[in-house]
């Protein structure tokens, strides 16, 4: 069945299991359906526990401000085409067009830098930029160095803002800083060329989250990790971020394992994590830039259920359109669903024995969750890591290119 059409309601991320006790597979009643209401709820709450850290401040405020801050520097990239708030409400999502975001993730990573060449340089923050503090100016809407002393000597810093009632621009007319960001150029504190950029998050003596971001001229484009924490009326959600890795090999470019997950308890284990990694390499005999295939995989786990809900398979592009995905969705190791597409990019969704999955059914939705959930993911990582792009030689693969 082709879900051009259907659409799995949903109130936001959160809800988009609501109404579980009366999902079903349509035609063939819910005994044929793989997925239990359990297991769907327990994909709504890791999705929930996912979207948590990004809701609250300053995280949701670095999210708005994340545009503002890259375009203070040196050509700034343009914004990746139909890209939405990762982290807010998507209304009507089907299976399809929850596959269909996380893939077209694929394209535009690959529009902005097809060559994935190695420039040879490391990263560092513009030596003019070094000491400054960005302030927001109301009258131009952006960024600008009024002259405030405070930022490290080795570091830029950007005050964070309060949010209007939108929570989507600064709120101009009650202008409250929230917290500060400080981008510092480990180059200067380490070994020449080192290519370490270090970020901190923070309020007061209150520090919100430090993650790094590396480069290393090498077969290694992008490395990085760090741990940080959102503010919640019940406490602080931790998250942390796993060592994650872009490599070239010249034939293929790899992605290690990228990681987040999510503390509620506060008690320093991740009720939810979730991981992606995946391999581009050059179809035979074309170079890597005319055709590549792309071999993903996806895991979430629920730590006190151990279930492991996966995707895994391989997507082709050609030039810039994306074809014959050939992806198999699994729980706890049981096949539920197969994803293919044809040369046009038109996706279609099926259950393990071929039949057509009712986009309302469980396990429709449990699909929804997933490719949302990856989705989520990778914006996560590359959400934190923006003010890198134009610093770090190919930057751009931080978007991870999958």
């Amino acid at each position: 069945m082709i879900f051009g059409i259907a659409r799995a309601r949903a109130a936001g991320l959160v809800l988009l299991a609501a109404g579980l006790g009366c999902s079903s597979n349509s035609g063939t009643g819910p005994s044929s359906d793989p997925v239990t209401t359990a297991d769907l709820q327990a994909a709504a709450d890791g999705n929930s526990a996912l979207n948590l850290p990004y809701s609250q401040v300053p995280l949701k405020n670095l999210v708005v401000l994340y545009p503002s801050i890259v375009a203070v520097f040196p050509n700034p990239p343009a914004p990746a085409v139909g890209r939405p708030n990762p982290f807010g409400p998507l209304l009507s999502i089907s299976p399809e067009d929850a596959v269909r975001l996380y893939l077209s993730r694929l394209m535009a990573a690959r529009s902005r830098h097809p060559s994935f060449a190695l420039r040879g340089q490391a990263a560092t923050v513009p030596a003019n930029f070094l000491g400054k503090t960005f302030e927001w100016d109301v009258n131009g809407s952006t960024y600008v160095d009024k002259g405030t002393a405070g930022a490290p000597a080795d570091a830029v810093r950007f005050i964070l803002y309060a949010l209007d009632a939108s929570g989507t621009i600064v709120d101009e007319a009650n202008l409250t800083e929230v917290a500060k960001l400080d981008l510092q150029d480990g180059d200067l504190n380490g070994p020449a060329g080192s290519g370490l950029l270090n970020f901190s998050l923070f309020e007061g003596n209150t520090s919100y989250g430090t993650w790094t971001v590396a480069d290393t001229v090498g077969a290694t484009l992008v490395s990085g990790g760090g741990s940080g924490g959102a503010s919640t009326s019940g406490g602080v959600v931790t998250f942390k971020i796993s060592p994650f890795e872009v490599a070239n090999d010249s034939s293929h470019v790899r992605i290690n394992v990228a990681q987040f997950n999510v503390d509620l308890n506060h008690d320093g284990v991740a009720e939810h994590f979730f991981v992606e990694d995946g391999t581009e390499t050059a179809c035979t005999g074309q170079s890597i830039t005319a055709c590549s295939t792309f071999q993903v995989s996806f895991s979430q786990l629920k730590g006190a259920v151990n279930d492991v809900y996966s995707f895994g398979g391989t997507v082709d592009q050609v030039g810039q359109v994306l074809s014959g995905a050939n992806l198999s969705v699994t729980l706890a190791g049981q096949l539920i669903g197969v994803i293919t597409s044809d040369n046009q990019g038109i996706i279609a969704i099926r259950g393990p024995g071929g039949q057509e999955i009712n986009a309302s059914s469980n396990s429709g939705q449990f699909i929804s969750i997933l490719f949302l959930d990856a989705f989520l993911v990778d914006q996560g990582l590359s959400t934190l890591v923006a003010p890198a792009y134009q610093l770090i030689p190919n930057g751009d693969l931080i978007h991870l290119p999958y």
